[in-house]
C-alpha cells in the first residue's frame, strides 16, 4: 500500500504565517488480513512515513519532521445496506526529536446508490512520550466528512475537515479533494 498527498497549506497564528505547497508526508507499507469472519476482517499494517514539504508533524512548523514508522491494527465490519464501520489503533515511532504518537481512527461509510459513497471519519492522535524542549505533549481530534463518486477505476471524494478539540496542536479547517485508485 502507498499514499501520496499533495497539499497547499497555510497556517496562521496571530501575525505569523506558515505555508507550504508540495508533497506532504507520504506512506509506503504492507497490510495483511489476520482474521476474516462473517462480514468482518481484522488486519495488521506496517508503514514507513517519508517526510515532505507540507504537514509532517501535527504540532510543528510545516515541513518539520523526520522519517517515522507505524504499526496499526484494523477492524472492519459490513453493517449491511451499503454501510460499514472501521476502527484502527496505531503506534507511530517518530524519528528525530519528535514525540512518538498513539492514534485512534473511526470511520463510518454508506453507499446510498450505485457509484456514490458518503464517509464520516474521526481521527485522534496523542503524544506517547513526555514533553521535550521544543516538543510539547499534544492531542488532536479531527472530524472529516466526504462524498465520493466512482468514475471508471478511480473514485473522487470532496469533503471538509475540522478540529473540534486539541491541545498544543493545529486547529484545522479544511476543504479537500482526493482521488482513490484501487489495485
Amino acid at each position: 500500500m502507498s499514499r501520496l498527498a499533495w497539499q497547499a497549506v497555510r497556517r496562521r497564528h496571530g501575525d505569523i504565517i506558515d505555508q507550504a505547497r508540495g508533497l506532504a508526508a507520504s506512506e509506503i507499507g504492507l497490510r495483511r488480513p489476520v482474521w476474516t469472519g462473517d462480514r468482518q476482517v481484522v488486519s495488521l499494517q506496517a508503514i514507513a512515513l517519508l517526510p515532505g514539504a507540507g504537514e509532517n508533524v501535527s504540532n510543528q512548523p510545516l515541513g518539520d519532521g523526520d522519517t517515522a514508522w507505524e504499526v496499526r491494527g484494523l477492524w472492519g465490519r459490513s453493517l449491511g445496506r451499503g454501510q460499514f464501520v472501521d476502527l484502527q489503533i496505531a503506534h507511530r515511532w517518530r524519528g528525530g526529536r519528535d514525540l512518538d504518537e498513539i492514534r485512534f481512527d473511526v470511520s463510518w461509510g454508506w453507499a446510498p446508490a450505485g457509484r456514490w459513497q458518503v464517509i464520516a471519519q474521526s481521527y485522534s492522535v496523542w503524544s506517547a512520550e513526555p514533553a521535550r524542549p521544543g516538543r510539547p505533549e499534544f492531542e488532536q481530534h479531527k472530524l472529516q466528512l466526504s462524498v465520493g463518486r466512482a468514475v471508471g477505476a478511480a473514485e473522487y471524494h470532496a469533503g471538509i475537515a475540522i478540529t473540534p478539540a486539541g491541545r498544543n496542536a493545529l486547529d484545522e479547517r479544511a476543504v479537500f479533494l482526493s482521488v482513490w485508485r484501487r489495485f
